[in-house]
């Protein structure tokens, strides 16, 4: 295990907290809140909701043997506090039991925070097309993103679809919510029509004046 310190970083001037993020041997984060994380000790977390990027490359036992496996990447949401210990490990060292999970697009990570096993949902990183499919992380991460019409906010992974769907439904935020094959939004529309809609009858009509101004 490598252990660092990393930094959390919270919003309207609140003070630095320090963390300690233990990654097992063989796994790498790739980005974190959708950034570049070059080396371990330079990610800086926010006290909430992070949204991380790891794999695992490494030889793993087989049979009394030693197999080598390079995973896809898996993209995930990790709620971690203030001044917790974060652990990162393998759910299993057995090849066959990752290879498996692998190919099934199953959890490979066990993720601890203050020694409790943390529920965290384990999605394969949708690939983009080509012969090096991970090539550019950053931006499948970006793209994942505003597919989903997830943002970051205040140590809150918010999502602008589902919010939408809730003031215009009246549903519960959280529901599943059918996405467009057809269309895909970016986070200002979604902004915009989220804030529209919640909008009252006279805030509309402020907001459709200052639009006819603009023209």
């Amino acid at each position: 295990m490598n252990k660092w310190y990393l930094s959390f970083v919270c919003l309207f001037s609140a003070p630095y907290a320090t963390a300690a993020l233990d990654l097992a041997s063989g796994i790498s984060l790739n980005t974190l809140n959708g950034e570049v994380v070059e080396s371990v000790e330079d990610a800086v977390f926010t006290s909430g909701e992070n949204q991380l990027v790891l794999d695992y490359t490494g030889y793993l036992s087989d049979k009394g043997k030693r197999e080598f496996i390079s995973t896809v990447p898996y993209i995930m949401v990790v709620n971690v506090p203030e001044n917790a210990d974060v652990d990162i490990d393998l759910l299993s060292r057995k090849y066959a039991k990752i290879e498996k999970n692998v190919d099934r697009e199953l959890p490979i990570f066990s993720i601890s925070v203050n020694g409790d096993d943390a529920e965290v949902v384990q999605e394969v990183l949708p690939p983009s097309q080509g012969a090096l499919p991970y090539s550019d992380i950053p931006q499948l991460v970006k793209d994942y993103n505003q597919e989903r019409g997830l943002v970051f906010d205040s140590g809150k992974i918010r999502s602008l679809k589902e919010e939408l769907a809730a003031v215009q439904t009246g549903a519960v935020v959280g529901a599943t919510v059918a996405g467009d094959s057809t269309v895909q939004e970016s986070e200002n529309t979604l902004q915009l029509k989220l804030w529209y809609s919640r909008a009252n009858e006279e805030e509309r009509k402020a907001f459709q004046k200052w639009l006819i101004d603009q023209k």
